[in-house]
């Protein structure tokens, strides 16, 4: 009994050890106020085959951001303590790291730029949206967005002008 205890305690710190390292959500800040950020994973959950949606977001609403943080940011989170099971969830921020908002060859705007241009438009405390694509074309110079609304998975598309 002790023998296999030792071999299962091992893998049992190791199991706990690998989970801490990846973030909780990895996605785009959608909206901010002094209180907290809803982000939205930046890739979606197809359920279709079980008969739930296709195309769900993970989303949280999250309390304890930098200050730093803009809309439309790619952000890696880890939450610092539980989770509240509603949605989109509740929690705190313990970690948060900025990724770098990619720029294509040839763009003036980020991703990240390109997004806090379009989101003011929406209401996200009625209307919660995740970025379904979002893509700049050279030849047009412009950027390609599709929003998905989170509740009712509507999409909205836009087309800007890359300045």
């Amino acid at each position: 009994m002790k023998r296999s205890l030792l071999l299962i305690l091992p893998f049992c710190f190791l199991m706990i050890g690998c989970t801490q390292n990846e973030p909780n959500i990895t996605g785009y800040v959608m909206d901010k106020n002094d209180e907290s950020v809803l982000i939205v994973s930046n890739h979606s959950a197809d359920y279709g085959s079980t008969g739930s949606s296709e195309g769900f977001y993970d989303a949280v609403t999250a309390s304890n951001a930098l200050d730093e943080v803009k809309i439309g940011d790619l952000v890696e989170v880890w939450y610092a303590d539980g989770v509240r099971e509603t949605y989109p969830a509740q929690a705190t921020i313990g970690t948060l790291n900025v990724i770098p908002s990619e720029q294509p060859e040839g763009a003036d705007l980020t991703k990240s730029e390109v997004l806090d241009k379009i989101l003011p438009q929406y209401s996200p405390e009625n209307h919660p949206l995740g970025v379904k694509s979002i893509y700049y074309d050279e030849n047009q110079d412009t950027w390609s967005i599709i929003l998905r609304s989170l509740f009712d998975e509507v999409d909205y598309s836009h087309k800007i002008l890359d300045e």
